[in-house]
């Protein structure tokens, strides 16, 4: 498995303080997400730490973005507890966006799921260009349709989701 480091346009590390969905095939092109549709991605989590806020790589803000993370649920999201979830925000450019959870969530070793919703096809935003989730084997998946607003309890079922998946990442803000 090729491992790329992953650096915005302007040469910035995503990966200093973020935990990101994915390792491989990351790229900050301009790519269209589909609305109306929540996208999910794993997160493997190796030691216990505590999160903030979520965020991803904006190429064209335009409209609202959500964020959220779920349990996983034997190593899928479908059926997994909604952890917590950002409320709607809008990126003001180009850049990292990230949205603060509204409280920090402390996160145990294991697998999780980000989860993103757009409400506006002119975004673009950094995507996994290769479909694979952090770990190498588990794949992004997706919720289709479903309307922009709050994300479901618990997750609903599934299914796989095409390359160009969001990159979404967590902000570390605390290892006990």
């Amino acid at each position: 498995m090729t491992r790329t480091r992953a650096t915005t346009p302007s040469g910035e590390n995503l990966y200093e303080r973020m935990i990101p969905s994915c390792l491989i095939g990351f790229s900050t092109s301009a790519a269209a997400p589909s609305i109306n549709t929540i996208t999910i991605s794993p997160l493997q989590v190796f030691t216990r730490l505590t999160i903030s806020s979520l965020g991803l790589y904006i190429g064209i803000a335009a409209g609202n973005v959500r964020l959220s993370l779920y349990y996983d649920n034997g190593d899928l999201p479908d059926g997994g507890t909604l952890i917590t979830e950002t409320p709607a925000d809008t990126p003001a450019g180009a850049g990292k966006f990230e949205i603060n959870l509204p409280a920090p969530i402390q996160l145990n070793t294991g697998l999780y799921w980000m989860a993103c919703n757009f409400d506006n096809a002119a975004i673009r935003v950094g995507v996994n260009a290769n479909q694979v989730g952090q770990n190498g084997t588990l794949i992004a998946r997706q919720v289709s349709p479903y309307v922009f607003g709050a994300f479901p309890d618990p997750c609903p079922v599934t299914a796989a989701t095409p390359a160009n998946f969001p990159l979404i990442y967590a902000i570390v803000s605390g290892v006990p």
